[in-house]
């Protein structure tokens, strides 16, 4: 359709006739949308078909980011899972921290767990997710839990704590720009791809 606006555009140019429209858009059918786009794109002015081509553009800038960010999110589940499995640790189990601040943040996330849980079972949702609770964890959880068990469980796998816990906070704010459909720069995106792969190399 994007290609189809600006074959339309470029052959108005041509002709000289004018890409606006005396009807307003309002007053056209919806009944069929993609119909609508393809016989009327015309209708649209320059400026508009503008927009158009640069949402297409960082559509396209924006799907890689995502898919690594959610491939470092699920690598860093796996991460603490096999730390889990090799050292017996139980890191979602408030009881194995002494500190009153760590217990909160744990019961926080067990509570934030739960309501996924109860919000994707009243909503008839099937969710394909694996059957740790680790998977209904958010990125910042995830984040949390390495810096609370950082000396003891994970120290192996990083250089210093306060690096590994910036580079996740960092990380987070990308992960919610994604989410919200803001755009990254290229720096940005390119430190993704980066990130990505130095996580992965921790397995």
């Amino acid at each position: 359709k994007l290609r189809m606006a600006n074959y339309y555009i470029e052959e108005k140019k041509q002709s000289g006739t004018s890409t606006s429209t005396s009807e307003p858009p309002s007053t056209k059918s919806s009944s069929n949308i993609s119909n609508v786009l393809e016989i009327n794109i015309s209708d649209f002015d320059d400026a508009t078909i503008e927009v158009i081509g640069n949402i297409n553009k960082f559509s396209g800038d924006m799907k890689q980011a995502y898919e690594s960010m959610y491939k470092i999110e699920n690598v860093l589940r796996i991460l603490i899972k096999n730390v889990e499995a090799t050292t017996g640790a139980s890191f979602l189990n408030e009881d194995n921290y002494s500190d009153v601040d760590d217990k909160n943040v744990i019961r926080n996330i067990n509570a934030f767990i739960n309501r996924i849980k109860i919000e994707e079972k009243a909503s008839g949702l099937i969710s394909i997710r694996g059957k740790h609770d680790l998977y209904y964890t958010s990125f910042n959880a995830l984040k949390n839990i390495i810096e609370l068990n950082y000396e003891r469980y994970f120290s192996g796998f990083f250089v210093k704590k306060e690096h590994v816990v910036s580079e996740l906070e960092r990380l987070y704010t990308y992960r919610n720009n994604i989410a919200h459909n803001s755009y990254l720069s290229d720096t940005e995106r390119n430190h993704i791809e980066l990130a990505l792969q130095f996580f992965l190399k921790q397995l």
